[in-house]
């Protein structure tokens, strides 16, 4: 970002900063909007990874986590967060709800869960074949890859 400095107040070059899309937290909406349809669209019994999504997307792994973990309590009774699983097929440590409650949600869609891992040779699904209604490979502005 580039700043004029008048005085000693920063000065937002409006020609170079303009509002109409450059506000990270518009960015940050519309790519948790996106994280989330392509969360909802995972079938029951299968899973995906924070990488695959990520890659879809094209921005970071950290990205998906962070939408996910950023949801409201009315997000995380819509989405199936539960099916979005670490690398490797790892569950994730929830330190809010306890070790266990991803792995009793996808037990209950029956997907069988061994030490805290599901294997994603049966359970995996591809994330470009999903009824999203996303087309991979957005731009996102300022977010990380």
């Amino acid at each position: 970002m580039l700043t004029v400095l008048y005085g000693a107040q920063p000065v937002w070059k409006s020609a170079i900063f303009p509002f109409n899309n450059s506000d990270p937290f518009l960015k940050m909406s519309q790519m948790k909007q996106d994280i989330l349809k392509v969360v909802s669209s995972i079938p029951e019994g299968k899973v995906c990874t924070y990488g695959d999504i990520a890659r879809f997307l094209t921005i970071s792994p950290r990205n998906v986590a962070f939408a996910l973990a950023g949801m409201s309590k009315e997000e995380s009774r819509r989405i199936p967060w539960q099916r979005v699983v670490s690398a490797g097929g790892w569950l994730n440590r929830d330190r809010k709800a306890g070790d266990k409650k991803q792995e009793k949600r996808l037990i209950s869609e029956g997907v069988r869960v061994v030490d805290q891992k599901v294997d994603l040779a049966i359970y995996a699904v591809d994330v470009r074949k999903l009824k999203s209604g996303i087309r991979g490979g957005r731009f996102y502005g300022g977010a990380s890859k």
